[in-house]
């Protein structure tokens, strides 16, 4: 599976912020639109499971 640099740095800014509504201030995309992304490469690629408790993910 290949990973596009875009799909890397939203991966990376959710996980720096702690939260999908930081993450999608810094890099100036929807919230939503940051959340199916994230969630969808994250299950495509197999990469471990992450859990969102009121809006911090762990």
């Amino acid at each position: 599976m290949t990973v596009s640099l875009r799909q890397l740095e939203y991966f990376v800014a959710v996980a720096d912020e702690g939260s999908f509504t930081r993450a999608s201030e810094l890099l100036h995309v929807s919230r939503p639109g940051l959340s199916i992304r994230f969630w969808r490469w994250s299950e495509s690629s197999g990469a471990r499971s992450w859990s969102a408790y009121r809006g911090k993910c762990a």
